[in-house]
């Protein structure tokens, strides 16, 4: 909880004691007669640090009058308390949610709807670290209620939601440009990849194979999560996440010996090409910097030299993303196998067409990874911009000359 000095104008209040607290709940999901009403029923996914106006599903009034789930009225605080710790929402209707939603009613004569939820906005990072639990982390209302936000008085509340507005606005305005200029150079890499592995260049001579002929294909694996001593160790241990179609020189997590030996991960060597093979991910690559293991959602692949280059082979599979992603469809997560990759052909020309291929395709994709690069540290700058007003405001030096122009 903040212990930030603050304005002698501002008060320090609990969570508790500015709001009416509750929280939802789940109607039995086999009986139909609960879903598809009038009722909006909120879930996290609904929750994207905006205003709520409709939730992706409904319960009925008889769903509602049998399950701990509560009419929340309109233009309250909507705080995640699951997983997605302190993501936030402001009903625009009433409506209903789930266990995983805490939902605060603001005490008007107190505390504005919109400055208690850029309050909660700024105590994400200090709500995550508060989080327990396995696997999912969470919070409770036993955390949340007692939690002490600085409060000032409500005109300076409006003030402080007036300048975060328009400062977030411009922001966002920012942020969504340099979105766009992404998605542009993602899909010009895409395009230039797609545009070398395809007919006519690929029918020039290449001879067609599978990739079970080019590669020696494997999957890792992932140690107990709840076995400490499979941990931290000196081994590094690749995810999805760890893949951006470059060389992986660090993994965002290591394991040990007894992790690796307990569990179906295997050491792969350097220069091994690895593939994401679920979810959003599929599709993105990697080339083995030094030997380490991988989770069961990459596949391995360890070249015949004498066939194919590691970097043709990982240039070839980031050119089919579009198909792999087709590939994976008409599943909860989408994922492709090691069944599906082993089969997928590859037109494989000489290796003097090889090199060439790789040194032109190198050079263009340096130029587009240089931009991303740039994209990626500016998206930082902006989003570390946001956070350094939020803090300001809740220091009172966003509104510093205000107050003293207003109260002297």
């Amino acid at each position: 909880m903040s212990e930030v000095a603050i304005p002698s104008s501002w008060q320090t209040k609990a969570l508790k004691d500015v709001a009416r607290w509750g929280s939802g709940g789940t109607p039995k999901g086999k009986n139909p007669a609960y879903y598809g009403g009038d009722i909006p029923w909120a879930i996290i996914g609904d929750l994207n640090d905006d205003i709520v106006f409709k939730t992706s599903e409904t319960i009925t009034q008889f769903g509602l009058e049998n399950s701990s789930a509560k009419l929340v009225p309109a233009d309250s605080v909507l705080v995640a308390m699951y997983g997605s710790i302190g993501k936030l929402g402001i009903n625009a209707v009433p409506l209903t949610t789930n266990q995983a939603i805490a939902f605060a009613v603001p005490d008007r004569s107190l505390i504005t709807t919109k400055f208690l939820f850029l309050a909660l906005l700024n105590e994400r990072s200090r709500l995550i670290r508060e989080g327990r639990g396995g696997t999912q982390q969470n919070i409770s209302q036993t955390i949340l209620k007692p939690w002490k936000i600085p409060v000032p008085l409500l005109a300076e509340q409006k003030r402080i939601v007036e300048i975060l507005e328009e400062q977030f606005s411009r922001l966002d305005a920012a942020l969504a440009s340099v979105r766009l200029v992404r998605e542009k150079t993602v899909a010009f890499r895409l395009s230039l990849l797609e545009a070398t592995f395809s007919p006519p260049h690929a029918d020039s001579g290449w001879q067609k194979m599978k990739l079970s002929d080019v590669a020696k294909w494997s999957s890792g694996g992932t140690p107990k999560s709840k076995t400490p001593e499979y941990y931290g160790g000196n081994i590094p241990w690749a995810v999805s996440g760890d893949l951006n179609n470059s060389l992986v020189i660090e993994t965002t997590a290591t394991i040990t010996e007894a992790g690796l030996t307990k569990s179906s991960a295997k050491v792969v060597p350097e220069g091994t090409v690895l593939i994401a093979m679920y979810g959003a991910t599929i599709g993105k690559t990697g080339i083995a910097s030094r030997p380490m293991a991988t989770n069961q959602a990459i596949a391995t692949a360890v070249v015949n030299e004498k066939v194919v280059t590691n970097r043709f082979l990982q240039y070839f599979l980031m050119s089919q993303k579009r198909l792999f992603t087709l590939a994976g469809q008409g599943m909860a997560q989408p994922n492709i196998s090691q069944t599906i990759l082993k089969a997928w052909r590859i037109g494989v020309p000489s290796t003097e067409v090889q090199e060439g291929v790789v040194n032109r395709l190198g050079d263009q994709l340096e130029f587009v990874h240089r931009t991303l690069e740039t994209i990626r540290l500016i998206t930082l700058k902006l989003e570390a911009e946001r956070r350094s007003m939020l803090h300001a405001a809740f220091e009172g030096t966003l509104t510093k000359q205000w107050r003293e122009t207003h109260h002297g």
